[in-house]
């Protein structure tokens, strides 16, 4: 890449550009389920990493969490509180815009799952702004296995060094140091800040 360019930039999403609290969830489904309030997300744990790690079919997911949980709802209202988690991180949903509009390449790389990924893209229309994306149910692989990460690079065609990774997780941003690129601690930082280790 010539300096010149714009760097690509690779966005995670989840506490990135959507904040979000399963905590929502429990609080919505927890009259229908016979275990506690706070056992839910504990026992739902093993099958969540299934879903998002390993490409579970929703269905089994589905199968599997109900038995953990002994959930006695209906499954639309038990997707509606699994999908209803988010806000919008709006500041970060506009620098991405912001990069977009100047010419950055911009890219998705999240562990997420099949019902989510139908709810964000429906809702938020700035997904619609990204060249491409990698997402860990599809590639049955999840940050921080350094495998998704080597995905992303040969799908988006960046090249890791002169590409920007931004991502929540510590152990996130570590993996994909170790594969080359130039990630980002994002906990919140001022745009400022981001738009400089954009242009660094």
């Amino acid at each position: 890449m010539n300096r010149s360019d714009p760097r690509d930039v690779v966005f995670d999403i989840g506490n990135v550009l959507l904040f979000f609290d399963f905590e929502i969830f429990v609080r919505k489904i927890a009259e229908e389920c016979e275990v506690p309030a706070p056992e839910v997300l504990e026992r739902l744990r093993s099958p969540m990493w299934e879903l998002e790690a390993r490409g579970l079919p929703v269905e089994e997911f589905y199968g599997r969490a109900a038995g953990e949980i002994g959930y006695g709802g209906r499954f639309a209202d038990f997707v509606a509180a699994w999908q209803e988690i988010f806000e919008p991180n709006e500041p970060m949903m506009e620098f991405a815009t912001r990069l977009k509009r100047d010419g950055h390449r911009i890219f998705l790389l999240s562990n997420t799952n099949p019902w989510h990924v139908e709810h964000f893209l429906a809702r938020y229309p700035v997904f619609g702004l990204f060249d491409d994306r990698v997402f860990s149910h599809e590639e049955r692989c999840a940050k921080p296995e350094a495998r998704i990460f080597g995905i992303a690079r040969d799908r988006f065609g960046v090249l890791p060094e002169e590409t920007l990774y931004i991502d929540d997780r510590l152990e996130n941003v570590e993996a994909g140091r170790e594969t080359g690129f130039r990630a980002f601690h994002y906990v919140g930082q001022g745009i400022e800040e981001l738009r400089a280790a954009v242009n660094d």
